[in-house]
């Protein structure tokens, strides 16, 4: 069974990468990229924040100076269980 996997990659040259972030669910990742594309429309920082773990805050100077990348790929269930469970061990230490 394959299951499509979103991303987005957010690279400065200055700082790097910044956002590297995976998505299963395809709306989540649609209104993360509407988010990002409106505060370049807008010249406003991007911030944001899921509620439980995730912070991310970057100064509208630095977002239009950076590269943004993003793919679908299908991945196998197997290695999403991987992913996760990799995820949590990282959390717990």
């Amino acid at each position: 069974m394959k299951k499509e996997v979103f991303e987005i990659t957010i690279w400065n040259d200055t700082f790097g990468k910044m956002v590297d972030e995976r998505f299963v669910d395809e709306t989540q990742f649609s209104i993360f990229l509407k988010a990002i594309k409106g505060c370049l429309d807008t010249t406003q920082d991007f911030s944001y924040f899921n509620g439980k773990n995730f912070l991310i805050h970057i100064p509208f100077a630095v977002l239009k100076k950076s590269v943004i990348f993003t793919k679908e790929n299908e991945i196998g269930v197997s290695e999403i269980i991987k992913s996760k469970a990799e995820a949590l061990t990282t959390k717990t230490k």
